[in-house]
């Protein structure tokens, strides 16, 4: 273990708010499901072992190791994330302000609606940071980069967490958002990425260059 303070204040603050919109709800009167609270808590969890334990220490020595790490970053934590509906509870959690100004609920919703918003959420741009930069990370100098860098290393690991959760939450997100495709079509643009993938995979186990 070698422990990352980042990512440890990160899991840190977002256990405390998650639980804290939880109790007020419950508080309330109003529930919240037991099981996307123990999803949320488990996803912290794998995130801290990832950026703070064997993976993130033997994968700057073992490519294995970082592959292992990174692929648990960009699908595992994001899916526990994203499961948990953290927008929901917010968005149900935080009073609403009626007096013209905006609260942290009225930003969250300015950001969700916001046109920004609605284009990284179309299906062809969440699967281009999905799987798309994977060639762009690996394939050029910022692979090295983040591997002697300490910078570079982190934002590797929130690049690939921000776009793990950006397309999980297009393709199967409860919380609001996008207007979302059918499911055939999202089924598709699943496939679609998976191909992907595997071609980034050949890539790898044919290639004959060092990459960093």
């Amino acid at each position: 273990w070698q422990p990352d303070l980042l990512w440890i204040v990160v899991a840190s603050v977002a256990a405390v708010l998650y639980l804290r919109g939880a109790v007020r709800l419950r508080r309330r009167g109003d529930g919240w499901p037991l099981h996307r609270i123990i999803l949320w808590f488990t996803g912290l969890a794998a995130m801290l072992w990832l950026t703070s334990g064997g993976p993130m220490m033997y994968g700057r020595v073992l490519f294995s190791a970082h592959m292992l790490a990174h692929m648990l970053l960009s699908m595992l934590v994001p899916l526990l994330l994203v499961m948990s509906a953290p927008m929901t509870l917010a968005l149900r959690s935080l009073p609403a302000r009626h007096d013209g100004t905006r609260g942290p609920r009225e930003w969250l919703l300015a950001v969700l609606e916001s046109w920004y918003s609605r284009q990284i959420t179309r299906p062809a741009v969440a699967g281009f940071f999905f799987a798309g930069t994977l060639y762009l990370f690996y394939f050029s100098g910022l692979f090295p980069l983040a591997l002697r860098t300490h910078v570079g290393h982190e934002v590797m690991h929130v690049h690939f967490m921000a776009a793990g959760y950006l397309f999980l939450w297009v393709l199967i997100g409860p919380d609001p958002g996008p207007r979302r495709p059918s499911p055939a079509l999202r089924m598709l643009f699943m496939f679609a990425v998976i191909s992907f993938h595997t071609f980034f995979g050949v890539a790898m186990m044919m290639g004959r260059s060092v990459l960093a």
